[in-house]
């Protein structure tokens, strides 16, 4: 754990399948990697973990690690994004909860907006930030596992402020804490596509992880098949 280290990667030829639902044109970024099935075993998965804390868990003394995270990944950001990112618009990722709803969390813009006081405190220009999309009523998370990844469902349920964004944005940057099949990514970039026209291929995405499955071999128990050969 000593040795865990947030950098910027590329999802590319070799990992897009990993997320089914990107295309080849999409670019998106990660700074970690979170192991589907591996627990705490992993900083990376802790990280995640911590970070999607529940909001009701606010007053519990365990609640300090998803600040301490969210602190942790804003400072990664703040050193890994690039330095000219005017033509950029930031905008996180639709919650699962609605506004209104007791349970909303706005993790992905604290993230942002400490990210941007991190430049700034750096002599680098602040993030263009917009909090644009929201989810029109509360379902289940993804990662709870309760509901289908499925893509045009999941964009009519998305309702778009568009009286927040620039009219001067030629880039959106859609941040989001970890991307599975991509199916949030895709409904995103679809709304932000249909309601103000900029192209699918100047949407990207950017992501604290990306979910990555075990290997098929992992799930195979060798030593349950040799010790059913007979001596």
């Amino acid at each position: 754990m000593s040795n865990f280290e947030l950098k910027l990667e590329a999802i590319d030829d070799s990992t897009r399948s990993d997320h089914y639902h990107l295309i080849p044109g999409d670019n998106c970024l990660y700074l970690c990697e979170y192991r589907s099935g591996g627990g705490y075993n992993y900083r990376s998965n802790q990280l995640i973990y911590n970070i999607k804390k529940s909001v009701s868990k606010r007053y519990e003394s365990h609640y300090q690690y998803k600040l301490r995270d969210m602190r942790i990944v804003a400072l990664a950001l703040a050193k890994s994004l690039a330095d000219n990112l005017d033509d950029c618009l930031f905008v996180p990722a639709p919650s699962s909860k609605a506004r209104i709803d007791p349970d909303y969390d706005d993790r992905l813009l604290k993230i942002l907006t400490r990210t941007s006081e991190l430049r700034v405190s750096s002599s680098l220009k602040e993030l263009n930030i917009c909090d644009c999309l929201h989810s029109r009523e509360s379902r289940d998370s993804f990662h709870q596992g309760k509901e289908k990844r499925n893509i045009e469902d999941l964009r009519d349920s998305i309702a778009i402020d568009i009286e927040k964004i620039p009219s001067t944005i030629n880039r959106i940057i859609i941040f989001d804490d970890m991307i599975t099949t991509g199916c949030t990514f895709k409904a995103s970039q679809q709304v932000l596509n249909i309601n103000i026209g900029i192209d699918i291929d100047k949407i990207d995405g950017l992501f604290i992880a990306r979910r990555i499955l075990p290997p098929p071999e992992d799930d195979f128990d060798v030593s349950a098949f040799f010790s059913s050969i007979p001596n």
